[in-house]
This record gives structure tokens, C-alpha cells and sequence, in this order.
């Protein structure tokens, strides 16, 4: 649902991804490392174009049940195969990662840009005076809240707010 109400990515699968080719589609390297049959059965950027059309189809009212993306995100992530709980977190860095790769173009790709960040870090040793820098992408960050209190538990009823 995050991935659906982002501006940018709703358009890409609407409008961007739906009106490539077949050949455009499949042509990165993820596509390419799929056996020919597999292609078009376990293509994750193809499922998720296929989830956006569903969810934003004028006549659409029925529950949808992403059951292709699922299997696709298995083949390319096989640690998520199987009914076992998985974490979310996980997951959405998982199918990044492999939209990332099914959608990309050259050097561009529309996950990357609205979801790649670079971490720059600057080493230096104090006894040589040896200086390092390195720039790494990153698709999450962990951030430590410092200061947080935790919201005492209101046992589904409202706080007093008078």
C-alpha cells in the first residue's frame, strides 16, 4: 500500500512501465537471468504494473489478492519462499531491491530515485594521518531516536484530552 500511494511510483506503473514494450520490459538483467517461460510468470516490476492497473481500474470493487508478486518476489528472493512469518521491513527492502533491477534502464530507474540514498563516510587514522573516503547506497536508513517517551497503552479507549 505504501509503494501504491506514492505519487511517483503510482505513475511509472500506470502510465511509465505499462507503455513500454515487451522487449523494453523485458530487457534488464534480471529479465535476462529468467529462463525464457519464467519471464513473463515471475517478472516483479510485470506483477506490480498488474497490481497498480487492478487497484486503480474504474470498475474495480473486488479484493485483490497479489498472489503472482508474491511468487515472483520468492524466485528472486528464495529466504521469503514458503508460508513462514517474514518481516515486513524485509520484505519492502527485498522488493525494492528487485524492482530496482526488473525496472531498470540504462542507468536509470525509478526505484533508485525515489528510494536510494548515499551515505557518505570520511576515515581518517591518527597515526598516519591516512585519509579514506567512501560513498555506499542505501535504501533505508536506521535512525536512534533519542528523547522518545513510549505512549502509555489506553486499552482502546481515547485519551482524556480536557
Amino acid at each position: 500500500q505504501v509503494l501504491a500511494h506514492l505519487a511517483p511510483v503510482q505513475a511509472y506503473f500506470l502510465y511509465g512501465y505499462a507503455k513500454q514494450t515487451a522487449e523494453q520490459k523485458h530487457n534488464t538483467e534480471a529479465h535476462l537471468q529468467l529462463s525464457m517461460s519464467d519471464q513473463d510468470m515471475f517478472c516483479l516490476a510485470c506483477e506490480m504494473a498488474n497490481i497498480f492497473a487492478a487497484m486503480f481500474a474504474d470498475d474495480s470493487c473486488e479484493a485483490l489478492v497479489p498472489h503472482r508478486l508474491l511468487y515472483a518476489t520468492w524466485r528472486y528472493a528464495d529466504s521469503f519462499a514458503g508460508y513462514e512469518q517474514q518481516d515486513a521491513h524485509e520484505f519492502l527492502m527485498v522488493l525494492l531491491d528487485a524492482l530496482a533491477k526488473h525496472t531498470a534502464i540504462g542507468n536509470t530507474n525509478v526505484i533508485n530515485e525515489i528510494f536510494r540514498g548515499e551515505l557518505g563516510s570520511h576515515l581518517e587514522c591518527h597515526n598516519c594521518a591516512h585519509k579514506k573516503q567512501s560513498v555506499e547506497p542505501f535504501h533505508d536508513l536506521s535512525l536512534a531516536l533519542r528523547g522518545i517517551t513510549i505512549l502509555p497503552h489506553y486499552n482502546n479507549t481515547a485519551p482524556n484530552m480536557s
